[in-house]
């Protein structure tokens, strides 16, 4: 129990020294010899656990932390919004999840390897507000989530470059702006707008009130 327990710290630490240095540098400006010194481990204790340094970024890539667990919230779409505040300040203290954004920008690395679990969270609330009929009749959740989720990705590349003159926080309400008016049922949509914009004043009653309002459930797709 105790090796076991140390091997899960060395992974730990490991995944989260190359989270770090893929955020800074991208794939392929760090190298093995980086994040064994970042990580303070061995050659043999990083090969335990990633043969390679592809296997390492899948890792990072796959790091599915408490940020991306889908919000308790009746109102779906409402629930989506608040999972993209949580992933913007969760993306300030974990490094893992700085380092799969960096990746998940890179087209050369990133193709061919699995959906990221942020993309899987967007998707999974999208499924679920379009079986609750809170999406428009020709929205489709994949295309939806991997768009939602590239967008978000290019504004948290763009912070990071201080000339930017927005925090991520800004730019998440300029991308529900434009994207909830394809997105979501009319009424519901002006109402997750001004939650998306305020929400430490918009009340939880606020979309709730404007779904019973909104017209019949509208079937799932396919």
């Amino acid at each position: 129990m105790v090796v076991q327990e140390r091997a899960r710290v060395t992974r730990d630490r490991v995944l989260s020294a190359a989270g770090e240095l893929f955020a800074q540098h991208g794939y392929h400006g760090t190298a093995i010899s980086q994040v064994l010194e970042a990580a303070g481990v061995t050659k043999g204790a990083l090969y335990f656990h990633f043969p390679g340094k592809a296997a390492l970024a899948a890792g990072v890539l796959a790091h599915r932390p408490p940020a991306l667990d889908l919000p308790p919230h009746p109102v779906r779409l409402q629930a989506l919004i608040t999972l993209m505040q949580t992933y913007a300040a969760a993306l300030r203290t974990d490094p893992q999840l700085r380092g799969a954004a960096q990746l998940a920008a890179e087209p050369d690395f990133a193709t061919g390897h699995d959906i990221l679990p942020a993309v899987i969270a967007v998707r999974d609330l999208l499924t679920e507000a379009a079986l609750a009929g809170e999406l428009l009749p020709d929205v489709d959740p994949a295309e939806s989530a991997e768009l939602i989720i590239t967008t978000f990705t290019g504004f948290y590349l763009r912070v990071q470059d201080t000339e930017s003159g927005r925090s991520l926080e800004e730019w998440l309400v300029v991308m529900w702006r434009h994207l909830l008016p394809g997105l979501a049922m009319p009424g519901l949509a002006f109402a997750l707008r001004a939650l998306a914009e305020n929400p430490a004043v918009a009340g939880e009653g606020t979309a709730a009130t404007a779904t019973e309002e909104a017209p019949e459930k509208i079937p799932a797709p396919g």
